[in-house]
């Protein structure tokens, strides 16, 4: 008797505790008849969270129940449920009775109780579970399809994630980086960036910059990094998040487009220098002039070939500075290619290390080229500066030219080429040579292996772009430590005259005492054209502007002076004004412009109606005689 009270009192105590625990449980607890599927018993919880009440639960079969329509939606599933006596879902939601939705773990066990079979089912509410693995799993589609690269990296350096961009960025795949070292996935030109990078990370939290890098196939890298602390709950870091974009083309883009502004500015500023340095050469040419017709010793007559020879010099370095740092562009007409290889054989001489000596290998009888003479001067000026860079110590530098006539057999042929006559030039250096590993990368664009700051490795892209416009092709041969040879291949024209350059070989005849007007805001040029002009039988009136010269012509009768020389750059009034001031009094002046900048740089400004001839300063006293000559030639005619 004793011991059956004390069983009750026992199964008593254990049902008051399961009570308590069903009670205060913070897991939906829903107890339902085995046999008829009605609901026996809810616990507080659960009838809190799904907004019912007890009497709205208890009794009524479960698959009548709107909350749980989708976890036992009928009789047959609820036939499962006992047969199977287990049953587990986490991805059908309960409905609240306000319409909420809510993510439920559900777990049914059936047992006996004083043996009878009831269900217990077990629902947890896993709602904001849900939404964090939604939320994760919207990152990693996002991390995994983003065009930045994503690592995390623990407080060791080591690689906890890397999405695929950042694999597609560095050549290392996930598999590899995970757990490999920070410096090695990003191939970092300096890794000891890393410490002083980490420093301001723990100080400031973060860290935005560029790194110098290398992918995994030794390609040069540019990254935009940004770096981040990632913080546990407690606030303390756990790790480094490193969003990682690829700059590379970006800077080299920027790098061109700043090298582009600075010639921009030096061809603004060489302007500007060369007219006031030919400004300076003009008199000093046209003295030189006139001096040789006064002396008669041998000893003056040398000096003065010293002098003209200088200035002359001077004028064409002048000239070549200006037409590559402005690159004017003139039409494709038939050049002789002689005189370029001249010209630049003259400008490396002159600025080119003594070390370096130079050979002048063309052929006299030249074909002629079609071609930009712009261009072409640029495609020498390049080949040369990369032989004199490759000859540090010195050594031979060798410009040539001469004909050839290409077949269909020629194993010289390039990509463009076609049968027929070709001009074949050639630049050759003595030089460090060209590893072979590297000879088939040297016409890329950006590619270079001169040290920073040295050259850009646009150079011999220009080089291949202008030969290739001109419909023709380059070839290179090169051995370590003897030198290299670049052959470049032009269509030549066998028939036909090159395009007049100068006009100082034009007949020259003494004046007849015509009245020429000089106008110039440079006293020591208006004198020396004034004694050169009164030297070859002219009257020569001077005025030191535009304004001063209209009076002048007013004043000394509109139809007395038939030829004006005027500079183009003056005070008060300008040469261009000036000549339009003048055709408007009388039609039949004729106005020869002069100025210290190429025609090119005034074309847009110059009316050739109304200019008759333009000359370059400086000039000899024999253009500027057979200029003038010209002119009086054609108002005569008319």
């Amino acid at each position: 008797m004793a011991s059956q009270v004390v069983a009750e009192r026992k199964m008593l105590a254990s049902e008051l505790r399961y009570r308590r625990l069903f009670e205060t449980a913070k897991d939906g607890i829903l107890i339902l008849n085995a046999v008829t599927g009605i609901v026996d018993d809810v616990n507080p919880y659960l009838i809190e969270r799904l907004g019912l009440s007890y009497e709205e639960i208890v009794g009524k079969a479960v698959w009548n129940l709107g909350p749980f329509r989708d976890i036992v939606a009928s009789r047959s599933k609820f036939e499962e449920l006992q047969q199977n006596e287990y049953i587990r879902y986490d991805d059908k939601p309960l409905e609240t009775s306000d319409g909420r939705r809510l993510d439920v773990e559900f777990i049914s066990n059936v047992y006996l109780v004083n043996r009878v079979k009831v269900i217990q089912c077990n629902i947890r509410d896993i709602t904001m579970r849900k939404a964090a693995e939604r939320q994760l799993r919207e990152q990693n589609e996002i991390l995994s399809n983003s065009h930045e690269g994503v690592m995390i990296v623990d407080l060791n350096n080591h690689g906890s994630f890397w999405n695929p961009a950042a694999a597609t960025l560095f050549g290392w795949s996930a598999q590899e980086a995970l757990g490999s070292l920070l410096e090695k996935v990003l191939g970092l030109d300096d890794p000891q960036v890393l410490i002083q990078i980490r420093a301001l990370v723990e100080h400031e939290g973060f860290w935005n910059g560029e790194l110098s890098s290398h992918a995994r196939d030794g390609r040069k890298l540019t990254v935009d990094c940004r770096i981040t602390q990632v913080k546990d709950e407690t606030g303390r870091p756990r790790a480094l998040l490193l969003l990682l974009s690829d700059v590379t083309e970006k800077k080299l883009l920027e790098a061109k487009f700043l090298r582009v502004q600075r010639l921009e500015a030096i061809g603004t500023l060489s302007g500007g220098i060369a007219h006031d340095l030919n400004n300076i050469l003009a008199p000093i040419l046209m003295a030189a002039g006139l001096l040789r017709n006064k002396l008669m010793d041998a000893d003056g007559l040398e000096l003065v070939g010293l002098i003209e020879t200088s200035a002359s010099r001077g004028a064409n370095v002048i000239r070549q500075l200006l037409t590559f740092s402005r690159g004017i562009d003139g039409e494709r007409v038939n050049v002789q290619v002689r005189h370029i290889i001249k010209e630049i054989t003259s400008l490396a001489r002159a600025t080119f290390p003594r070390n370096i000596a130079l050979r002048d290998l063309t052929d006299k009888d030249l074909w002629l080229v079609r071609a930009d003479a712009t261009q072409l001067h640029q495609v020498f000026m390049n080949l040369c500066v990369n032989a004199r860079d490759a000859m540090p110590a010195g050594g031979v530098l060798s410009i040539g030219g001469k004909n050839v006539h290409l077949s269909k057999h020629d194993m010289l042929q390039g990509e463009n080429a076609l049968d027929g006559p070709y001009l074949l030039l050639s630049v050759r250096d003595t030089g460090q040579g060209i590893p072979p590993q590297i000879i088939h990368r040297i016409f890329d664009p950006f590619f270079t292996t001169k040290a920073l700051g040295q050259g850009t490795g646009l150079g011999l892209s220009t080089v291949v772009g202008i030969v290739r416009s001109h419909g023709g092709f380059i070839t290179v041969y090169s051995e370590l430590g003897l030198g290299s040879v670049f052959h470049v291949y032009l269509p030549a024209v066998t028939s036909g005259e090159a395009a007049s350059i100068g006009t100082e070989n034009d007949g020259i005849a003494d004046g007849g005492g015509e009245t020429i007007l000089v106008v110039d805001d440079e006293q020591s040029i208006l004198r020396s054209v004034r004694l050169c002009l009164e030297d070859g039988g002219y009257h020569v009136l001077t005025a030191n502007n535009g304004r001063e010269a209209l009076d002048l012509f007013v004043s000394s009768g509109q139809t007395r002076i038939s030829v004006v020389l005027t500079d183009i750059m003056m005070p008060e009034m300008d040469g261009l004004t000036l000549a339009y001031e003048l055709s408007r009094l009388n039609s039949k002046v004729r106005v020869i412009a002069s100025s210290g900048l190429e025609l090119e740089a005034h074309k847009k400004d110059i009316d050739l109606d109304i200019i008759a001839e333009f000359l370059a300063k400086p000039y000899q006293p024999r253009a500027l005689l057979a200029a003038v000559r010209r002119q009086l030639n054609r108002v005569n005619a008319r």
